[in-house]
């Protein structure tokens, strides 16, 4: 009967404990092109749950700067989610500002010109940047957003490859993710990660490659991240339903030149 009893108290302060997780699911969905400064806009989808800006100046600032330390050039703006307890150079060591940037939009009003915090090394392999630390778990997802720069001289810091894994608490990846060229090169491009099953104590880090394919540097930037509860950017069965729900509009009747119907 005792054991019985330390069973069931065993039991029943099991199920009082937190419980940890095998781990988060990271994936990679989807590319935002030439967003603009609307991406980090009061109320921008993108930035439903929080942001991080680095460097920013004032639009016109044309006194462009390299400094050491990865958040010391210009102004970084914030506000963390409430589940996120620090972002931390992780690899990143050097920060460039007022070089002709895109201009974003100043979450807290007006706008300001992006920066870049940059990991100023031989980047022909993948190397880590910035790392995110969780202290809560974002209910039931959160999707990361990686800003890049493709206007002034960050054009050619343009990442060849980006990755988002978990290095604290689980495997999570989300793989190696190609970003290709920027088209057009101007603006601001946002790839979005979904982070599912993180909680307090994960770490997340934020890698990638950028061997000087677009230009003769060798520095892996990135302007900011944000942090939305819902997906940002159209999924691709989205965007197929779109294209199947415009097809009845081409599939239209036209007379040929013998006056008969014709379908286009």
């Amino acid at each position: 009967m005792r054991l019985f009893l330390n069973l069931a108290a065993a039991v029943a302060i099991s199920l009082l404990l937190p419980t940890r997780s095998p781990g988060a699911i990271v994936s990679y969905v989807g590319k935002a092109t030439d967003v603009g400064a609307a991406a980090t806009s009061p109320g921008s989808e993108f930035i439903g749950n929080g942001y991080d800006l680095y460097s920013t100046t004032p639009v016109g600032d044309s006194n462009g700067t390299v400094q050491s330390g990865a958040f010391s050039a210009g102004t970084r703006l914030s506000r963390f989610p409430s589940y996120i307890s620090t972002i931390a150079a992780n690899g990143a060591n050097t920060s460039a500002a007022a070089y002709g940037y895109a201009t974003l939009d100043n979450p807290t009003g007006g706008t300001v010109q992006s920066g870049l915090c940059t990991r100023d090394d031989s980047i022909s392999t993948e190397k880590s940047l910035l790392a995110i630390n969780f202290t809560g778990s974002p209910a039931p997802a959160v999707y990361l957003g990686v800003i890049i720069n493709t206007s002034g001289n960050s054009f050619v810091d343009y990442p060849s490859n980006l990755e988002v894994s978990q290095s604290a608490g689980g495997p999570g990846d989300s793989g190696v993710i190609a970003t290709g060229p920027p088209n057009p090169p101007a603006g601001i491009d946002v790839f979005v990660f979904e982070i599912t099953g993180a909680m307090a104590g994960d770490q997340f880090t934020v890698s990638g490659t950028e061997p000087g394919i677009n230009g003769s540097t060798y520095n892996l930037a990135v302007a900011g991240l944000t942090f939305a509860p819902t997906n940002p950017v159209p999924e691709p069965a989205s965007v197929a339903i779109s294209a199947l729900a415009l097809m009845p509009l081409a599939h239209r009747k036209r007379l040929d030149c013998s006056g008969r119907e014709r379908s286009i």
